[in-house]
Protein backbone atom coordinates (compact mmCIF):
# COMPACT_ATOMS: atom_id res chain seq x y z
CA UNK A 1 0.00 0.00 0.00
CA UNK A 2 2.84 2.12 0.91
CA UNK A 3 4.57 1.52 -2.62
CA UNK A 4 1.20 2.56 -4.37
CA UNK A 5 1.01 5.85 -2.74
CA UNK A 6 4.87 6.62 -3.25
CA UNK A 7 4.52 5.77 -7.30
CA UNK A 8 1.08 7.91 -7.53
CA UNK A 9 3.17 10.71 -5.76
CA UNK A 10 6.21 10.47 -8.30
CA UNK A 11 3.72 10.28 -10.80
CA UNK A 12 1.74 13.78 -9.90
CA UNK A 13 5.16 15.24 -9.28
CA UNK A 14 6.23 14.11 -12.93
CA UNK A 15 2.55 15.62 -13.81
CA UNK A 16 3.07 19.13 -12.67
CA UNK A 17 6.75 19.34 -14.07
CA UNK A 18 5.25 18.73 -17.44
CA UNK A 19 2.36 21.51 -16.68
CA UNK A 20 5.35 24.27 -15.45
CA UNK A 21 7.34 23.59 -18.79
CA UNK A 22 4.40 23.68 -21.12
CA UNK A 23 2.80 27.37 -19.87
CA UNK A 24 6.88 28.95 -19.57
CA UNK A 25 6.71 27.85 -22.85
CA UNK A 26 3.57 29.06 -24.09
CA UNK A 27 4.39 32.67 -22.08
CA UNK A 28 7.72 33.06 -23.58
CA UNK A 29 6.11 32.91 -27.51
CA UNK A 30 5.92 36.73 -29.00
CA UNK A 31 2.97 36.93 -30.72
CA UNK A 32 3.18 38.35 -33.97
CA UNK A 33 0.30 40.90 -35.16
CA UNK A 34 -1.28 39.94 -37.51
CA UNK A 35 -0.99 40.79 -41.36
CA UNK A 36 2.85 41.78 -40.36
CA UNK A 37 5.37 41.06 -43.01
CA UNK A 38 8.53 39.45 -41.44
CA UNK A 39 10.61 38.91 -44.82
CA UNK A 40 9.84 42.73 -45.21
CA UNK A 41 11.52 43.92 -41.84
CA UNK A 42 14.50 41.45 -42.73
CA UNK A 43 14.92 43.21 -45.68
CA UNK A 44 14.77 46.46 -44.28
CA UNK A 45 17.55 49.26 -44.53
CA UNK A 46 20.43 47.94 -42.31
CA UNK A 47 20.22 49.60 -39.09
CA UNK A 48 23.58 52.12 -38.22
CA UNK A 49 26.05 52.63 -41.34
CA UNK A 50 26.49 50.13 -43.89
CA UNK A 51 29.33 50.90 -46.76
CA UNK A 52 29.26 48.58 -49.93
CA UNK A 53 31.38 49.18 -53.33
CA UNK A 54 32.09 48.56 -56.56
CA UNK A 55 35.34 48.96 -58.60
CA UNK A 56 35.34 49.35 -62.65
CA UNK A 57 38.19 49.39 -65.14
CA UNK A 58 37.72 51.48 -68.40
CA UNK A 59 38.39 50.40 -71.12
CA UNK A 60 38.83 46.69 -70.25
CA UNK A 61 41.50 46.13 -72.69
CA UNK A 62 44.62 48.13 -72.88
CA UNK A 63 47.98 48.22 -74.51
CA UNK A 64 51.05 48.36 -72.40
CA UNK A 65 52.47 51.58 -71.69
CA UNK A 66 48.61 52.93 -72.11
CA UNK A 67 46.34 54.80 -70.10
CA UNK A 68 43.18 52.90 -68.06
CA UNK A 69 41.12 54.69 -65.75
CA UNK A 70 39.86 52.92 -62.53
CA UNK A 71 37.03 54.12 -60.72
CA UNK A 72 35.38 53.50 -57.57
CA UNK A 73 31.98 54.10 -56.56
CA UNK A 74 30.80 53.33 -52.82
CA UNK A 75 27.58 53.38 -50.98
CA UNK A 76 26.22 54.05 -47.97
CA UNK A 77 23.00 52.01 -47.41
CA UNK A 78 22.12 52.29 -43.72
CA UNK A 79 20.70 54.69 -41.69
CA UNK A 80 23.46 56.60 -40.09
CA UNK A 81 26.25 58.39 -41.99
CA UNK A 82 30.17 56.66 -42.38
CA UNK A 83 32.81 58.73 -40.78
CA UNK A 84 36.61 58.82 -41.55
CA UNK A 85 35.78 56.26 -44.57
CA UNK A 86 39.49 55.33 -45.89
CA UNK A 87 39.21 53.48 -49.56
CA UNK A 88 42.56 51.53 -50.47
CA UNK A 89 43.51 48.97 -53.46
CA UNK A 90 46.81 47.13 -53.34
CA UNK A 91 46.17 46.28 -56.92
CA UNK A 92 47.95 49.96 -57.25
CA UNK A 93 50.88 48.98 -55.55
CA UNK A 94 51.54 46.03 -58.32
CA UNK A 95 55.17 47.21 -60.57
CA UNK A 96 52.50 47.08 -62.86
CA UNK A 97 51.20 49.97 -62.85
CA UNK A 98 52.29 53.61 -63.01
CA UNK A 99 50.17 55.56 -59.95
CA UNK A 100 49.96 59.56 -59.77
CA UNK A 101 51.36 60.98 -56.33
CA UNK A 102 48.98 60.50 -53.26
CA UNK A 103 46.21 58.23 -55.35
CA UNK A 104 47.17 55.13 -53.50
CA UNK A 105 45.19 56.13 -50.91
CA UNK A 106 42.01 57.84 -50.91
CA UNK A 107 39.76 59.61 -48.19
CA UNK A 108 36.60 60.81 -47.54
CA UNK A 109 35.46 62.62 -44.27
CA UNK A 110 31.56 61.38 -44.34
CA UNK A 111 29.36 59.57 -46.60
CA UNK A 112 25.76 60.24 -45.07
CA UNK A 113 22.84 57.82 -45.12
CA UNK A 114 21.78 56.73 -48.27
CA UNK A 115 24.88 58.90 -50.23
CA UNK A 116 27.06 57.90 -52.31
CA UNK A 117 30.75 59.00 -53.29
CA UNK A 118 32.72 58.42 -56.78
CA UNK A 119 36.42 58.42 -57.34
CA UNK A 120 37.89 58.10 -60.62
CA UNK A 121 42.36 57.90 -61.45
CA UNK A 122 44.07 57.61 -64.46
CA UNK A 123 47.10 55.23 -63.87
CA UNK A 124 49.84 53.69 -66.72
CA UNK A 125 49.80 50.17 -67.55
CA UNK A 126 53.74 49.05 -67.87
CA UNK A 127 52.83 44.95 -67.94
CA UNK A 128 50.78 42.91 -69.45
CA UNK A 129 48.49 40.04 -67.86
CA UNK A 130 44.94 40.10 -66.31
CA UNK A 131 44.07 42.54 -62.94
CA UNK A 132 41.24 41.99 -61.31
CA UNK A 133 38.87 39.95 -59.33
CA UNK A 134 37.21 37.62 -61.11
CA UNK A 135 33.98 37.88 -60.52
CA UNK A 136 32.48 34.83 -62.94
CA UNK A 137 34.56 32.82 -60.01
CA UNK A 138 32.51 30.12 -57.52
CA UNK A 139 34.15 31.15 -54.98
CA UNK A 140 34.28 34.58 -55.49
CA UNK A 141 35.45 37.05 -53.08
CA UNK A 142 37.50 40.59 -53.98
CA UNK A 143 40.35 40.80 -52.14
CA UNK A 144 42.19 44.26 -53.41
CA UNK A 145 40.01 47.36 -52.90
CA UNK A 146 38.72 48.04 -49.60
CA UNK A 147 37.18 50.49 -47.40
CA UNK A 148 37.48 50.72 -44.01
CA UNK A 149 35.42 53.44 -41.92
CA UNK A 150 33.99 54.14 -38.28
CA UNK A 151 30.07 54.03 -37.21
CA UNK A 152 30.62 57.05 -34.74
CA UNK A 153 33.07 60.41 -35.61
CA UNK A 154 34.48 59.60 -32.29
CA UNK A 155 34.87 56.01 -32.94
CA UNK A 156 38.78 54.99 -33.05
CA UNK A 157 37.22 51.24 -34.14
CA UNK A 158 36.58 50.53 -38.18
CA UNK A 159 34.72 48.29 -39.96
CA UNK A 160 36.45 47.02 -43.04
CA UNK A 161 34.30 46.05 -46.52
CA UNK A 162 35.76 45.11 -49.59
CA UNK A 163 34.43 46.36 -52.99
CA UNK A 164 33.46 44.40 -55.53
CA UNK A 165 34.74 44.00 -59.03
CA UNK A 166 32.47 44.81 -61.81
CA UNK A 167 35.09 43.68 -64.47
CA UNK A 168 38.56 42.54 -65.09
CA UNK A 169 41.33 44.67 -67.08
CA UNK A 170 43.37 42.64 -70.19
CA UNK A 171 46.63 44.27 -70.77
CA UNK A 172 48.51 42.78 -73.73
CA UNK A 173 51.98 43.20 -74.51
CA UNK A 174 53.19 45.84 -77.06
CA UNK A 175 55.21 43.39 -79.02
CA UNK A 176 51.84 40.98 -79.93
CA UNK A 177 50.01 44.10 -80.33
CA UNK A 178 52.24 44.90 -83.21
CA UNK A 179 52.42 41.82 -84.41
CA UNK A 180 49.10 41.33 -84.53
CA UNK A 181 47.79 44.93 -85.60
CA UNK A 182 51.12 46.27 -88.01
CA UNK A 183 49.88 46.30 -91.79
CA UNK A 184 53.85 45.75 -92.38
CA UNK A 185 53.79 48.12 -95.50
CA UNK A 186 57.56 48.37 -95.76
CA UNK A 187 57.13 44.42 -96.18
CA UNK A 188 54.50 44.47 -98.90
CA UNK A 189 56.67 47.54 -100.65
CA UNK A 190 59.65 45.10 -101.21
CA UNK A 191 57.50 42.47 -102.20
CA UNK A 192 55.88 44.47 -104.80
CA UNK A 193 59.05 45.90 -105.98
CA UNK A 194 60.37 42.62 -106.33
CA UNK A 195 56.97 41.43 -108.19
CA UNK A 196 57.06 44.39 -110.94
CA UNK A 197 60.95 43.54 -111.42
CA UNK A 198 60.03 40.05 -112.20
CA UNK A 199 57.14 40.94 -113.74
CA UNK A 200 58.88 43.55 -116.04
CA UNK A 201 62.33 41.61 -116.88
CA UNK A 202 60.86 38.82 -119.23
CA UNK A 203 59.55 41.80 -121.22
CA UNK A 204 62.12 43.67 -121.85
CA UNK A 205 64.30 40.62 -122.79
CA UNK A 206 61.78 40.11 -125.11
CA UNK A 207 61.78 43.21 -126.52
CA UNK A 208 65.26 43.37 -126.70
CA UNK A 209 65.78 40.04 -128.96
CA UNK A 210 62.94 41.80 -131.19
CA UNK A 211 64.94 44.50 -131.52
CA UNK A 212 68.12 42.49 -132.21
CA UNK A 213 65.89 40.34 -134.40
CA UNK A 214 64.82 43.43 -136.59
CA UNK A 215 68.09 44.67 -137.03
CA UNK A 216 69.23 41.90 -138.09
CA UNK A 217 66.80 41.03 -140.82
CA UNK A 218 66.82 45.08 -141.81
CA UNK A 219 70.71 44.93 -142.28
CA UNK A 220 70.56 41.41 -144.66
CA UNK A 221 67.95 43.35 -146.76
CA UNK A 222 70.18 46.47 -147.13
CA UNK A 223 72.94 43.87 -148.42
CA UNK A 224 70.84 42.25 -150.80
CA UNK A 225 69.69 45.49 -152.09
CA UNK A 226 73.24 46.11 -153.05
Amino acid sequence: MALKLEARAWAAAVVCCLAAILVAAAGGEADVPEGQDLTASAAATPSGSFLIGERRFSPTEAVEMGNVTITYIIHNVGDLPAFDVDLSDALLLDVAFDVPGGAEGMSFEEIPAGGKVEHAISVTVKGSGVFGDSSESAVYKPTAAKIEYASERTSETKRVQFLASVNRLFVEDAVSYRKRTDKHLIDWAGFLAVSLLLTAMPYFVAESTRTKIARSVASRSSKKGD
